[in-house]
């Protein structure tokens, strides 16, 4: 019948404004409220304390560099005094004819006496081996040499030879050469014995 119909359907669906058991709202309602839980994050770290450098109090250096390098510069010359005390104690190893040159330089260009001590014999005076030599030449001349060589050689004893040119005053160039012959004798280091001018 068509009202019995009716009234089945109308049974079917709840009106909107009908309540509903209270599980299902419950339900519904816990579901839409509580949000997802988030993972997990790890406990923050605390930042690590910072030095702080006071700087102390300036210290003055005062005179200690000044005393250090003037310490410095006497260590420094005493050394090379004592270096040159010590060579002007040892004897000049020369060559024989390094001996001759610096012979005839101390005698006819110095004269002086000391510096001739250091390379002649012990038994020459240097006072009487710078008068014995000028005293061969004349005295209004000036001298000049080469050709120095080894002449003769002898365990101990050596002769050397030397050309030596005479000039005037006046001149450009030697005006006469002469040869001369100096003997030399190993006294700790070549020394002058001797030295005089060949004749003919």
């Amino acid at each position: 019948m068509p009202p019995a119909e009716a009234s089945a359907g109308a049974s079917a669906e709840p009106p909107s404004g009908a309540s509903q058991p209270d599980g299902a709202q419950s339900g519904t309602t816990e579901s839409q409220s509580q949000p997802a839980e988030a993972p997990a994050q790890p406990p923050a770290q605390a930042p690590a304390p910072r030095l702080v450098v006071v700087p102390g109090p300036k210290r003055s250096l005062g005179r200690a560099p000044l005393v250090i390098a003037v310490v410095g510069i006497v260590a420094a010359l005493t050394a090379a005094g004592l270096l040159y005390l010590r060579n002007r104690a040892e004897p000049q190893m020369r060559t024989p004819e390094a001996t001759v040159q610096e012979f005839l330089a101390a005698v006819f260009l110095a004269e002086d006496p000391q510096r001739v001590a250091e390379v002649v014999c012990t038994s020459w005076d240097p006072i009487d081996a710078i008068e014995r030599t000028t005293g061969a030449v004349s005295p209004d001349v000036r001298v000049v040499w080469d050709g120095i060589g080894v002449v003769t050689t002898e365990p101990g004893r050596i002769t050397v030879r030397a050309r030596l040119g005479l000039r005037e005053a006046d001149e450009v160039r030697p005006s006469e050469m002469v040869q001369w012959r100096f003997t030399l004798v190993d006294q700790d280091g070549w020394r002058v014995c001797e030295a005089r001018p060949l004749v003919g």
